[in-house]
């Protein structure tokens, strides 16, 4: 059975798609092994950053846990220089849950700025 050169063309169209759709899933899937494999080979349990803090451009101070020390090293474009030691019962090591603080509210207070915009161009319009 000859088809026709539509026929032909949807055909070619339709293994250019699968095609396509199998190349994605390749590369999403090899690209989460990849990512997995780093994390779990990368990840020290002895090495931790607890926190940082921006003091300048390109400067940080953070407070890192080695083992079960706690260190305060300064770091700069190209070096870290050592502060000093910190006990760990002079540091607040709490963390909170919800990493983008009060969003409910930021919420609450865009929409009622929205509605208080479309008031505004509504009654601007009469």
């Amino acid at each position: 059975m000859l088809l026709t050169s539509t026929g032909e063309n949807v055909i070619e169209f339709i293994i250019v798609l699968i095609i396509f759709v199998g190349v994605l899933a390749l590369t999403y899937y090899a690209t989460r092994f990849i990512a997995n494999y780093q994390k779990a080979h990368i990840y020290n349990k002895n090495i931790e950053i607890i926190e940082t803090a921006r003091i300048a451009n390109n400067k940080y101070v953070q407070v890192i846990r080695v083992g079960k020390d706690y260190f305060v090293v300064g770091v700069g474009k190209d070096e870290v220089a050592p502060i000093g030691q910190v006990k760990g019962e002079d540091l607040d090591l709490s963390r909170d849950l919800d990493p983008v603080p009060d969003v409910a509210n930021f919420s609450k207070n865009f929409k009622s700025f929205l509605d208080s915009f479309r008031n505004d161009k509504s009654n601007s319009n009469q």
